[in-house]
């Protein structure tokens, strides 16, 4: 075997390596859940983000309409709800409780 040939089967070795390497990562990237949206988060408080929606009033927050929950909003993503949480659109993507509300809420349609 010439220097040459070990050489391209070291680099084919590595490209190999490394693109098995890359795609795996991508996948645990997949896997891993979107962080929940923390009552204390800037952006939470800003719209008035609740863990849970039964707890409102009117009284408490004007823009509330009783029974509007995040699972019947149109940021709400239940396609990749998870454990009662899914992310939120209006939230950069962290996931919210299905059963909260924030003043970004928008009916489906």
């Amino acid at each position: 075997m010439t220097p040459t040939d070990t050489a391209r089967r070291r680099f084919l070795q590595l490209a190999v390596t490394s693109a098995a390497c890359l795609s795996l990562g991508k996948s645990l990237t997949a896997w891993s859940a979107a962080p929940r949206l923390g009552l204390d988060d800037p952006q939470g408080k800003a719209l008035g983000y609740v863990e849970d929606a039964s707890k409102l009033t009117v009284a408490k927050e004007a823009a509330y309409k009783k029974g509007s929950v995040c699972s019947g909003c149109a940021l709400f993503d239940s396609s990749k709800s998870e454990g009662g949480y899914a992310p939120c659109l209006a939230f950069s993507g962290k996931t919210v409780n299905a059963k909260g509300w924030c003043r970004a809420f928008a009916a489906k349609s």
